[in-house]
């Protein structure tokens, strides 16, 4: 099941609400129906305030149920209601979203699926880092050291686990944008 926090006693309840059933895997803010059961005026210079706390606390709730925060975070001056966001503009959002730890986003309209997939998935810096600390590491621990210094940062064991979840990431999109690939071309579809 995927879950829908749309009110603010879904928001006060959340813990209990994610933590319902195995069969629920993520669980997302329904943000238009929250901001009429909150009384919110739309307005986008307001987003992030009105938008912080019920996201936020999803995304520790989500994780304390082992299941996967998904949305878009709020950012002030980006309305993910409007279907006229320039590409940069939601791919930046997308960006900000899975910086912020969530993994994934439904969307209002076509157009949106390439950056929600570009934004959604470990950047090129990102894992070029992750690949750096992660053979850092393997030098420091065949040396008998616990941690090492990366582009200036201690890095450690904490970081191992980090590494580890940005190239399974990055190899689970490439395996999924290949089985994506191949279904197309089975189709007889070309590529976009």
């Amino acid at each position: 099941f995927s879950l829908l926090i749309e009110t603010a006693r879904g928001v006060v309840r959340m813990e209990e609400i994610v933590a319902a059933s195995p069969r629920i895997v993520q669980a997302s803010i329904g943000g238009v129906d929250l901001t009429q059961d909150m009384g919110f005026t739309r307005a986008p210079d307001l987003l992030a305030e009105q938008f912080s706390y019920p996201s936020g606390r999803l995304l520790y709730a989500a994780r304390a149920a082992g299941i996967q925060a998904a949305g878009l975070w709020p950012q002030n001056g980006v309305d993910f209601t409007d279907t006229t966001l320039p590409y940069e503009v939601m791919l930046r959002g997308c960006r900000r979203s899975y910086q912020m730890g969530y993994l994934g986003s439904s969307t209002i309209h076509p157009a949106w699926v390439r950056p929600l997939n570009e934004g959604f998935k470990p950047s090129a810096a990102e894992l070029e880092w992750a690949k750096r600390v992660k053979t850092a590491l393997e030098e420091a621990y065949g040396r008998g050291l616990g941690s090492v210094a990366v582009d200036g940062r201690m890095v450690d064991v904490a970081n191992v686990k980090q590494v580890e979840k940005i190239l399974a990431r990055a190899e689970a999109v490439a395996r999924r944008e290949a089985e994506k690939e191949a279904a197309l071309a089975a189709a007889g579809i070309p590529p976009a």
